[in-house]
């Protein structure tokens, strides 16, 4: 009988804890339905700017408050459990992508889920930059630079505004011109572009490739320089003042003497108005100081010339050599 009303009282103190525990405060800082709970959690998706919007893996996604820092997964997920429930920055950078930050306002919110695009940043896939001397009769020598850039967004989503070239000791900074065809950005620089007297003066100086993108962020994708003007020049033999020629033509010059790795390039020219290029070889060895060509050119009148072009693509090219062509 004992037994029985033991069982009935101890049963009686289990429901009434039970009842009193439902309404016992949260006195727990961890407990989840602690009104006091300023723990809270931040996690998302971080993925590609451009369709089709792909996962990146490895971002680091940083919390300034409580300085955490986590990195996504290879779905670009990322999760920061137990933050302190205060407002601040959520910083997310990766290798090749525009660094990004969005700022957390938690409000009444115990948990945030961000989802952020990076947009990659522009790539330089080639660079040409290199002098050009021109050597001529009727004013001194024709001087410039000239630089040839492809830039790309490997994303998919081509968002580059402008391409430019820029100095900041020489106060430069000029638009390179989209060539559609060939897809490069490219520009000449005279002189008086360059704010010299002589190309000499700007050897070893470098110049900066930059791109603008439509967020009109700034992004330096390449250094580069001019290692040398070629200002020796080519002198002419034959053929020369209208000389008259067949269909073989003997190209002479003398012999050309550097001091540094070169080739040649010969080019021919109808002799007009507006001349027309008929002819081009390059990669002609140095030492070289004749060449033979068969013209199968109408008869008229041409010009010649011959380009010194170094390891660099330095170019300087000599004065015109004119003739005539006349073949049965």
């Amino acid at each position: 009988m004992k037994t029985k009303y033991f069982k009935i009282f101890l049963s009686l103190i289990v429901f009434s804890l039970a009842i009193f525990s439902c309404d016992a405060p949260r006195d727990n800082p961890l407990d989840p339905n602690n009104t006091e709970n300023n723990i809270s959690t931040i996690n998302g998706i971080v993925k590609t700017h451009g369709f089709p919007f792909t996962p990146i893996y490895n971002v680091n996604v940083h919390w300034e408050n409580g300085n955490a820092v986590v990195q996504t997964n290879q779905f670009g997920e990322y999760n920061i459990p137990s933050v302190i429930k205060k407002n601040g920055w959520l910083k997310f950078q990766h290798e090749g992508y525009s660094h990004d930050s969005t700022f957390v306002d938690w409000g009444d919110s115990k948990a945030k889920t961000i989802e952020i695009l990076l947009n990659s940043k522009p790539k330089l896939d080639s660079l040409e930059f290199f002098s050009v001397v021109e050597n001529r009769f009727q004013s001194n020598q024709k001087s410039e630079l000239r630089v040839r850039a492809r830039v790309s967004d490997f994303e998919g989503v081509n968002d580059i505004v402008s391409v430019f070239i820029g100095n900041e000791e020489l106060d430069l900074l000029k638009t390179l011109t989209y060539d559609h065809t060939e897809d490069f950005y490219e520009s000449e620089l005279t002189l008086s572009d360059l704010k010299v007297s002589s190309l000499n003066e700007i050897i070893g100086k470098d110049f900066e490739i930059l791109v603008n993108d439509l967020e009109e962020k700034i992004f330096v994708v390449g250094i580069t320089n001019i290692k040398r003007i070629i200002n020796e020049e080519i002198e002419l033999i034959a053929p020369l003042n209208n000389e008259t020629v067949g269909e073989l033509i003997k190209f002479n010059w003398v012999r050309y003497s550097p001091g540094y790795n070169h080739t040649f390039r010969i080019e021919i020219f109808t002799k007009e108005t507006f001349p027309t290029l008929v002819y081009s070889e390059g990669n002609i060895p140095e030492g070289s100081i004749t060449r033979t060509v068969i013209s199968g050119f109408p008869n008229g009148n041409y010009f010649w010339t011959i380009w010194a072009v170094d390891e660099f693509h330095n170019q300087s090219r000599s004065k015109e050599g004119s003739f005539i062509i006349e073949t049965n």
